[in-house]
């Protein structure tokens, strides 16, 4: 019996397998240990421990929700939201040059992850690989600060480290898993962002409490929730626990929250309910895309599709409009009017204390 057919074959074989190999052997170096040079500073590799709770905020204090920050010369703010997206898929890359792209034609002030920002287990330590590879290096053209949310994928790893990177990063900002961002200033009008987390055990006890009081002595005219759980969604994966809107309702009503950015599935929707708007910004294109079986009654616009959201206020309207990934053009816009907080005596004596 001849055995050339047979050493034809191994060789084939052998020459498919060995570049395969050799790249999953380089991708496991980089990502298990990779000394960080960035801009933010330089940090040696070697001691950082796999899970430290020293990184955390001390338990016993609450967020600063009180810090300002101005931007001159500008009467509106323009941001970026963009869930889901914590691999470096084609599709990530293709979503991420379109970012940089649409940047030059509205001048975002910062980009919101909506969660979900390392896939399928999070981070191991501050030296993952995930962190170059992932975000610095694809993101590196859009040299905007980031607010940070986290999602249930990064809750499968070391969500401390994501914390700890803050001071890594000039880019990056998670101070803590829940956190409300400085007021955000224009000449005409003013923005915070409040982040929560879903996939947290302190939902209840600690997030939830915190932000009634942060939302009651906020100044800014327009306020944004941020979480990866969507309130609102047509997704397959998720959808919308009708427990989880009636919790957050009065938050809406009371305090004059004006949008909710999620992830979490991965889809592009605009919902509209209390004439507030629902945004899921989940085609971040770190995941495959999720095909929406229904559509919400509350929906205005819904796609499986990759992209991003663009927002922008000024001091009567906020703009909402979905980005394709892929080609960069709008599609879907949305107008939503500034409206006034309903009766709390702890709204109106803020109110008061601001004007």
């Amino acid at each position: 019996i001849s055995i050339q057919p047979r050493l034809e074959f191994a060789e084939r074989a052998l020459r498919i397998t060995v570049p395969i190999l050799f790249c999953y052997t380089v991708w496991l170096v980089l990502s298990k240990r990779y000394t960080l040079h960035l801009s933010g500073g330089t940090v040696a590799k070697g001691n950082y421990p796999i899970f430290n709770e020293s990184l955390l905020a001390d338990p016993n204090t609450k967020p600063d929700h009180t810090a300002t920050l101005r931007i001159p010369h500008s009467k509106k703010l323009c941001w970026f939201a963009i869930g889901d997206w914590g691999i470096s898929t084609p599709d990530r890359l293709r979503v991420g040059a379109q970012m940089t792209a649409r940047s030059h034609l509205t001048s975002p002030e910062f980009v919101v992850s909506t969660g979900d920002n390392f896939y399928k287990l999070g981070v191991r330590d501050l030296y993952d690989g995930h962190f170059p590879l992932t975000f610095e290096q694809p993101f590196h053209p859009l040299t905007l600060p980031w607010f940070i949310s986290l999602g249930n994928h990064d809750h499968y790893g070391n969500w401390t480290a994501e914390i700890a990177y803050t001071n890594v990063s000039n880019r990056w900002y998670l101070p803590r898993h829940y956190y409300a961002t400085p007021t955000i200033k224009s000449d005409t009008t003013s923005l915070q962002l409040f982040i929560i987390d879903f996939y947290a055990d302190d939902l209840d006890t600690k997030q939830l409490p915190w932000l009634d009081e942060a939302l009651a002595e906020s100044c800014a005219e327009w306020k944004v929730l941020v979480v990866h759980r969507p309130v609102l969604s047509s997704g397959v994966a998720h959808g919308t626990d009708w427990k989880w809107v009636d919790k957050l309702k009065p938050f809406f009503f009371r305090y004059g929250l004006s949008l909710a950015l999620s992830g979490d599935d991965h889809i592009l929707e605009v919902n509209k309910l209390w004439n507030r708007t629902f945004v899921v910004s989940g085609g971040g294109g770190g995941q495959p895309i999720q095909q929406n079986r229904w559509k919400l009654s509350q929906s205005l616009w819904v796609a499986a599709r990759v992209g991003f959201t663009e927002h922008c206020v000024d001091d009567r309207i906020l703009t909402t409009k979905v980005i394709c990934g892929k080609l960069g053009t709008v599609l879907f816009a949305h107008n939503t009017t500034k409206l006034p907080t309903l009766n709390s005596n702890r709204a109106k004596a803020r109110h008061k204390a601001c004007s």
